[in-house]
């Protein structure tokens, strides 16, 4: 077996470049190859997972030809051939699909024609083929969703993987998404801003974020370069138990502050003589005694350790990561943008007396943009400021640090009051959310990165998937700190809008906004006469909402005492307005957002 594995890492990692620099004609060529060698090698299922990979990705491509529109584009999440003509190659394949639009999924029937045939003809024998890429039991689990959400495994990552990798960008010679060429679907695109503009006044401890984890390990910029091979040779390995993950992004951070996403994280390591971004392993003690034992006996200072290996060279600097994050935040268009950048130092910079490489960039690069603790103790001792109030001091970057920064200028998550996280595959869903309220920075993410049997990421801590994003919006969630992010993945944390309506549908003299409860407290517009019940507000607590006294008219009907005719600022609230709702016979309630609005 090591023989093999020797000889199959020899053979296949040269040809790991052939399939990302060529055209689809090229690659098949390449899996030809790649399959008659696992086939000598005696590793089949290496050679039918291989196929899978671009044979779903040609169904996808033949499923979206002619279409226009990126919110009409669907993807395939499963295929499974159910008919082929042994006269003219044509065959019938039966996907389950989803749109950019919308996270729920159904089964159509496609047929393709001789020209798909041969190219699968030049890599297969497809009568033998199934292209399922997940257990049949899917669509089961998917409707037991709600008492595990997050525990998904491998499946989770297939399916963030089959997301990414059938987003519309400008592609580098590479096969990889150019800076900023991210295709947004409109709809999805003004929803997530528009629920941004809805938290503009909240203070920013009750504001909601979609963040990215590690959000510089992205394969655009150069991350996680082996995954496919790797992960090819793995799966065959082990008959498809195994798999390889590194990069736990595939976008660019200006392709992710384009999808919405507002808090990014950053791993500076000092290596190869400067402070790099390196998505690195973990401690072992053993290797780190040696080196302790080599520095005591020469009497240096190597400056490495375990917890360094995995860190490359050609790794981007910290300087160049700040400085992209920096270019966006001045871009124009981007004038009413807050966003909080979170430096995972794990102490080796301060051990090695490198932190200035840290702070000083930081403080450079952002300079005037820069929101301190001293700007916080001398300007809302007692509270955190709103976006808004950010925007007006022109202080639109929150840098937090995990190691031992200098707090004059950027925070300590020790000193961001009641900060704490969680990972989603132990995080409950509302009403207990947790166990975490409004007013606390409150962190929930998952793990995309798989090491074969080393290590997997998705079984310890969960991920988060476009079925169960929703389940953190409706909590008091701070940041959804998401991996392998993508259109359809941020697409899932709308929970204003119904698809096919906007702020633009608002009149107020005829057509008003109102939550729909059959819709599970989406918004609709509807004709202003209508007699509905209000939403209304605590003016003391944003959180406490209640029911008009009586039905009426858009903007007509009387609130208890003590509240006003108001709308959900945010998912959590939006949640808890639904769940008055429902107890009660009203299909809809009528909410406070004028035409005029914004």
């Amino acid at each position: 077996m090591l023989l093999k594995v020797a000889v199959a890492l020899f053979f296949l990692l040269p040809l790991h470049d052939t399939l990302q620099d060529n055209e689809i004609g090229e690659k098949s060529s390449y899996l030809k190859k790649l399959t008659q060698l696992y086939e000598k090698l005696g590793f089949s299922e290496g050679a039918e997972r291989a196929r899978r990979q671009v044979l779903t990705g040609m169904l996808s491509d033949a499923l979206n030809e002619g279409t226009k529109s990126p919110g009409e584009e669907r993807f395939v999440r499963d295929a499974e051939i159910t008919y082929l003509s042994e006269r003219d190659g044509s065959f019938e394949v039966r996907l389950l699909t989803s749109s950019l639009r919308t996270t729920s999924s159904d089964y159509e029937l496609v047929r393709g024609n001789a020209d798909f045939a041969h190219f699968v003809a030049n890599v297969s024998s497809i009568q033998k083929l199934d292209l399922s890429l997940y257990a049949g039991d899917k669509v089961r689990k998917r409707r037991n969703i709600e008492s595990t959400p997050f525990n998904n495994g491998s499946k989770g990552i297939r399916e963030l993987l089959s997301l990414a990798d059938h987003t519309q960008c400008k592609k580098t010679e590479l096969d990889e998404c150019e800076r900023g060429s991210v295709v947004m679907d409109t709809w999805t695109n003004q929803s997530l801003a528009f629920q941004r503009w809805l938290q503009r006044n909240l203070t920013f401890d009750l504001v909601q974020t979609l963040g990215t984890h590690n959000s510089f390990n992205n394969k655009a910029d150069g991350y996680g370069t082996g995954d496919f091979t790797l992960g090819l040779i793995l799966e065959a390995l082990s008959d498809g138990r195994w798999e390889f993950v590194w990069a736990q992004q595939w976008f660019t951070m200006t392709d992710q502050l384009n999808m919405g996403v507002r808090h990014l994280m950053l791993d500076p390591v000092f290596f190869w003589g400067e402070m790099r971004l390196c998505h690195c392993g973990t401690s072992f003690k053993w290797f780190d005694d040696v080196l302790h034992f080599i520095e005591k006996t020469l009497n240096i200072s190597l400056q490495f350790d375990s917890a360094d290996l995995g860190c490359m060279p050609h790794d981007r600097t910290l300087v160049a990561g700040l400085q992209e994050i920096h270019d966006w935040v001045v871009a124009p268009g981007h004038e009413q943008e807050v966003l909080m950048v979170h430096i995972n130092d794990e102490g080796d910079s301060a051990d090695w007396g490198h932190i200035d490489l840290i702070q000083d960039p930081v403080a450079q690069i952002y300079s005037g943009h820069l929101f301190t603790p001293q700007d916080k103790k001398s300007l809302f001792p007692t509270r955190w400021p709103s976006p808004n109030e950010l925007v007006r001091l022109g202080k639109r970057v929150i840098v937090t640090c995990t190691a031992r920064c200098n707090d004059s200028r950027i925070f300590l998550d020790m000193h961001v009051p009641d900060w704490d996280n969680d990972t989603t595959k132990y995080f409950t869903v509302a009403p207990r959310c947790g166990g975490f309220a409004p007013g606390q920075f409150y962190l929930v993410g998952g793990e995309s990165q798989v090491v074969g049997p080393i290590y997997n990421g998705p079984e310890h801590e969960g991920l988060i998937i476009p079925e169960n994003l929703p389940y953190l919006t409706q909590c008091p969630v701070t940041v959804s700190e998401m991996d392998l992010v993508s259109p359809p993945l941020v697409a899932a944390a709308i929970w204003s809008w119904a698809p096919g309506f906007s702020h633009s549908n608002v009149t107020t003299a005829t057509q008003c906004p109102a939550v729909d409860i059959e819709r599970e407290g989406r918004w609709v517009v509807l004709s202003c006469s209508e007699d509905l019940v209000h939403m209304c507000q605590s003016s003391a607590n944003i959180s406490d909402v209640a029911l008009s006294i009586d039905r009426g008219q858009w903007g007509t009907a009387q609130c208890p005492q003590g509240y006003a005719f108001s709308l959900p600022q945010t998912g959590y609230v939006n949640r808890k307005l639904y769940v008055a709702a429902t107890n009660t016979n009203t299909s809809h309630v009528w909410i406070n957002l004028p035409a005029s609005a914004k």
